[in-house]
């Protein structure tokens, strides 16, 4: 498309020139007009149309070379593919008299693209340690880090595509941090507990599972959930809740942001397609909501999300996949009882 574009420019271009005199300086003297403004691309248009006019002009060969190739550099630069923008640079830099002030602009971005590259490197390091952190379950030392890394990715623009990857991590460390508050808080039970006998571990496999409702009150949205799970202390912002214990977890949440970046509905159904990382083994999308479930390090994952003009609440439930048979009732009890706000 961009050669189309330029064919057209330059067509245009001789056209006017045609009938002028002194066609190959006034190229020259507009090429060189728009290297100062930076303007590559239209500096390789006069060059080319000056070359046009002179062939075989030595001149006009050099600063066209360089024009071309510090345009394809910026252009790679834009797309964060630095390998490519550092090879045009290079071409741009070697270029035997070619014009010193495009050369000078290049060895700059250079110097730039490697110092930028110096940022990602150390960046992508450190959230690697986090990582690790979680691995370890040291998650308020992981939230420490996580947020001197939110601090460094706001105050530097390079860093902006690592912000989704930070806001996962983030996620990861809060559910960390709350199971093991509840796990602190079950133990502590236990321990001021009488001492009753043996305790009787309730069989999930019964027909009679009872349940009970949760309610979030900020976005108006209800669940039902099987009584004998444990609640984790609820995040201070009241989006949700999660119920677990060492077979089940049900993580509930609603958001104000009904589709990233202004999506349809459909458009966020795929790109979440998309981003899980193997085979979806059921899913199904309607006018408002979409159903999404897969095998994942030998746990099932069941999400269902709905969305509405202001608000989405979505529900995931995981379980281990060999005890399917045991929580399918469970899910299906869940989705067809959740009563969502998003309508």
């Amino acid at each position: 498309m961009k050669l189309q574009v330029r064919a057209f420019v330059f067509l245009g271009l001789l056209t006017l020139v045609a009938c002028s005199n002194n066609e190959y300086e006034k190229a020259m003297s507009n090429g060189m007009k728009s290297i100062g403004e930076k303007d590559y691309y239209m500096a390789s248009t006069y060059f080319e149309l000056a070359l046009f006019e002179k062939k075989g002009d030595e001149q006009a060969s050099l600063y066209l070379n360089q024009a071309y190739y510090m345009e394809r550099a910026l252009q790679a630069y834009e797309k964060k593919d630095f390998d490519a923008a550092l090879q045009s640079l290079q071409k741009v830099v070697s270029s035997k008299s070619g014009l010193q002030t495009v050369q000078m602009e290049a060895e700059k971005l250079i110097d730039h693209i490697h110092s930028e590259n110096d940022v990602t490197s150390l960046f992508e390091e450190k959230m690697t340690e986090v990582k690790n952190m979680i691995d370890n379950e040291t998650y308020n030392d992981a939230k420490n880090k996580l947020e001197t890394l939110q601090r460094e990715l706001e105050a530097n623009d390079s860093l902006s595509d690592y912000e989704s990857e930070l806001r996962v991590l983030t996620e990861q460390v809060k559910i960390g941090i709350q199971k093991k508050q509840a796990k602190v808080v079950d133990e502590t039970k236990e321990v001021a507990a009488p001492k009753k006998g043996p305790s009787i571990k309730s069989d999930s496999n019964s027909r009679n599972i009872t349940y009970q409702t949760y309610t979030n009150s900020r976005f108006g949205f209800s669940i039902q959930y099987p009584s004998h799970l444990m609640m984790a202390p609820p995040p201070t912002n009241g989006d949700g809740a999660i119920f677990f214990n060492e077979e089940l977890e049900i993580t509930v949440y609603g958001s104000h942001q009904t589709c990233v970046n202004g999506d349809t509905i459909e458009e966020c159904y795929e790109e979440e397609l998309t981003s899980i990382p193997v085979n979806v083994t059921y899913k199904k999308q309607s006018n408002n909501w979409y159903v999404l479930s897969y095998i994942e390090n030998g746990f099932i994952v069941y999400k269902k999300s709905f969305f509405g003009q202001s608000v989405s609440n979505s529900f995931i439930i995981k379980y281990p996949a060999n005890l399917k048979e045991k929580f399918d009732p469970v899910v299906t009890h869940i989705s067809k009882t959740f009563v969502s706000s998003a309508y």
